[in-house]
């Protein structure tokens, strides 16, 4: 797994078994931090919002929270998911953690102190594949691994509060973001399409479509302003390939740009827009300009 701090200035990884990296992009220093427990491979990492922080998830279902500092684990275990956690995120302000489990639940996290919050009425019996929260932490959005009713929404205040169903995609979806206005979403599936949300509506607002989005969307991202857009689609190095678009009018302005050699899991705009960091399967993080 990988995933970038809220500045694109440091990069968490994982490697084998409870080893976790932290790699600095602007000094290029790389740390390895290792967890002494025997918890298994990490599923899935997230930055805080100062980033000082990441929340991982492990094959034992629980979770752990390590100081980006010191390297240290601050909190060995949260326990309560019955099945693997696929996704992880904090929301805003720091203080409270949402994760998505093969057991179907959504569940919410405090960290002062550390105990649940709240679970997601959730009446689907899907998978949890993804994960966003809106940047004025009002709303949780998270997609499924079902053909239909695949992508909810709620309030994460509280966090038990009913959700909605999003329709619109045909498949799981796979990756999902909010604008940092928090008035869009942005999903991607296995359907092979990229949708654009009205976030207080509900409704679909674009729909990207064109020869690049032939395949299963695997990663997305909103540049800082919103104006424009990044997603990697495909598996094999043939259908592998990063696209940025404009979000107004759906139109593709580059790509597809192809260099890894597996599945990308992971992409994001660098905080000045100017540059794209990917990370894949194939073990490398890449930059394109």
């Amino acid at each position: 797994t990988l995933a970038f701090s809220p500045d694109a200035s440091k990069i968490v990884f994982t490697l084998n078994k409870g080893v976790l990296g932290i790699w600095d992009i602007n000094t290029r220093v790389v740390s390895l931090k290792h967890s002494q427990s025997k918890r298994g491979h990490i599923t899935a990492t997230a930055f805080s919002p100062d980033g000082s922080y990441i929340i991982s998830a492990s094959q034992d279902y629980s979770l752990a929270i390590w100081d980006t500092t010191t390297g240290d684990i601050i909190k060995e275990t949260l326990t309560g998911h019955l099945g693997i956690i696929f996704t992880v995120v904090f929301l805003p302000g720091g203080l409270q953690i949402a994760s998505g489990s093969g057991d179907t639940t959504v569940r919410f996290w405090d960290i002062q102190p550390y105990i649940q919050a709240g679970t997601t009425d959730n009446d689907e019996s899907d998978t949890i594949t993804s994960i966003a929260v809106s940047p004025d932490g009002t709303r949780i959005v998270y997609g499924l691994e079902s053909i239909t009713n695949n992508l909810k929404i709620c309030n994460t205040l509280p966090p038990d509060t009913q959700t909605v169903s999003l329709n619109g995609h045909r498949g799981p979806v796979t990756a999902l973001s909010f604008g940092h206005s928090s008035a869009h979403i942005l999903s991607g599936s296995q359907d092979k399409t990229l949708k654009l949300w009205n976030c207080e509506k509900g409704n679909v607002i674009q729909t990207f479509t064109g020869s690049n989005l032939k395949f299963e969307i695997t990663a997305l991202a909103f540049s800082s302003d919103d104006l424009y857009i990044v997603s990697a689609a495909g598996r094999t190095y043939r259908e592998r390939g990063i696209t940025v678009w404009d979000t107004v009018t759906g139109s593709i302005l580059g790509g597809p740009f192809r260099a890894h050699k597996a599945k990308i899991t992971s992409i994001a705009f660098s905080h000045d827009s100017q540059y794209v960091y990917s990370g894949s399967f194939d073990c490398s993080i890449k930059l394109w300009d």
